[in-house]
This record gives C-alpha cells, structure tokens and sequence, in this order.
C-alpha cells in the first residue's frame, strides 16, 4: 500500500511537494553500480526546489522493518539526528524524526522519537520487501536539542 505517514508534521510551512526534478545532488547507495530501484539502501538529498530553506529526501531500499539515516558529530551513534522510513503492523509506512540519546551506564544507544517532527512526508510505501519514503525537513529547524543543522559535516549513519 502507497500511504503518507500519519506522523505530525512541523509547525512551519511545509512545501507542498517535493521539486520535481530527478536529480538528487547527493546520493549514498548500498554499492557503486546500483541505480535507485535496485539498491539494496539508496539515500537521495537535494534543495527542495519551491522553498530552498528545506532538503528533500529520498530513502529506499530491501528492508522488512526500517530503513534510515543518521548525521551524527562522531562514529558513534550517539547523539545522532536520525531520519527513518518505519513499516507498520497496518502495512503503512511513517517517516519518522528521531534522536539516538548517549549511551546509557548498560553501554546501550537508545533511538527515541524526537519530541518535535520536524519532517514533511510527501509518500511512502512498503511493498515486495521494499521500503521508499519521501520527505522534506528544513536545513535549520527551531528544535535545537534533537536536530542537527543540515548544513554542517556529519558522519552518515545508514541502517
């Protein structure tokens, strides 16, 4: 089923869609020859076309559950700003905002849903083991403590 998430969107003006063009300036794959529908994780980001103070994003790939990416400061996840495409036991797929918190005394990450989502949903899907969703989020968002801004290096996390 091709179906939206039902997560709340931000509280500032979302672009209405995704820019329409196929080109994505930055692209991450799961290996150097694979084109998007083939990939087993493909990760697409460039300026929203309508309002460039937002990146869209695409993100797809072979998965039963999830699929995402962190920017995190370090190699580490902590203290990771994560974006995520979730399946649902309904077969719907969310796009979720979330936040790896620092590692707990037990030495365990924790991946939290981020108390503001700062995230545009534009589709998603989940069918023969694929997972897509696009969204927007824009490159500084008002959600200091759980949001990285978009435009300084990071490590990308992929899972």
């Amino acid at each position: 089923p091709d179906t939206a998430s039902n997560e709340p969107i931000p509280t500032h003006p979302c672009p209405s869609s995704p820019s329409p063009s196929a080109v994505y300036r930055f692209t991450a794959t799961s290996s150097p020859n694979c084109v998007q529908s083939s990939c087993d994780y493909f990760l697409g980001i460039r300026t929203n076309d309508n309002d460039p103070t937002y990146l869209d994003f695409v993100l797809e790939g072979s998965a039963t559950g999830w699929i995402g990416v962190g920017f995190a400061p370090n190699p580490a996840m902590a203290s990771a700003d994560v974006l995520g495409c979730v399946v649902q036991i309904s077969g719907g797929v969310a796009i979720v905002d979330a936040w790896n918190v620092p590692a707990t005394s037990e030495g365990l990450n924790n991946d939290v849903r981020d108390d503001i989502q700062n995230v545009c949903p534009h589709s998603a899907s989940y069918s023969n083991g694929r997972i897509q969703c696009v969204f927007s989020r824009q490159i500084i968002t008002n959600d200091t403590a759980q949001d990285v801004p978009m435009n300084g290096s990071y490590y990308l996390l992929y899972g």
